[in-house]
């Protein structure tokens, strides 16, 4: 077991489990970080998909009132009736767009409403991985405070090392909290880090 800085340099990092321990929660940390940004882009692409449905399905009902309009038309004014013969074919063709437009909404909005729901599940799904990856910036903090107190109970300090916290980012730790601050910025290391 080393009992002085000085053979801690000479043994090197490697030499505690620490290191090791860490690794593999940060392994962790990063394939859980990863899983949430794929999920984070699917959910942003089902909203940019449900926006467009939504775009075209307010088209579709700006269509429906401009032939609806035209419909009136022909009821009410013989003379406008005639203008819009040469436009549309007949009464009935006009009739048939509406209906068709008409569909076309429906089946918009029912495509509006399933990529709502696909949202929603997505939405869970990212609350979920959150709910993950908080679990762990707590076990990777428990394991950096570990490290504390192996670093207490393998070393002799001498007065120039009372600062536990600063010792320990400043000899052989600074990488890997490093790390965890790359992989969560929020995370508190208060608790490891030197004032």
């Amino acid at each position: 077991m080393l009992t002085t800085v000085d053979s801690f340099w000479t043994h090197g990092w490697d030499d505690y489990s620490i290191k090791s321990s860490v690794g593999v929660k940060l392994s962790a940390v990063k394939a859980l970080v990863a899983r949430s940004l794929v999920s984070i882009k699917e959910a942003e692409s089902s909203v940019q998909d449900l926006e467009l449905n939504k775009t075209i399905l307010n088209e579709s009902k700006s269509n429906i009132r401009l032939l609806t309009d035209e419909k009136d038309k022909l009821k009410v004014n013989p003379a406008a009736a005639k203008r819009d013969v040469a436009k549309f074919s007949n009464r009935s063709d006009l009739a048939v767009q509406a209906q068709e437009l008409d569909e076309t909404a429906k089946h918009l909005g029912a495509e509006s409403y399933d990529s709502k729901g696909e949202n929603q599940q997505l939405g869970l799904e990212i609350g979920e991985l959150k709910g993950e990856n908080l679990k762990l910036k707590s076990e990777t903090d428990e394991v950096v405070k570990a490290g504390v107190e192996e670093f207490r109970n393998q070393f002799e300090f001498t007065p120039d090392y009372e600062n536990l916290q600063a010792f320990f980012v400043n000899f052989g730790a600074r990488h890997v909290l490093s790390e965890v601050k790359e992989l969560y910025p929020n995370l508190d290391l208060s608790t490891v880090e030197a004032d």
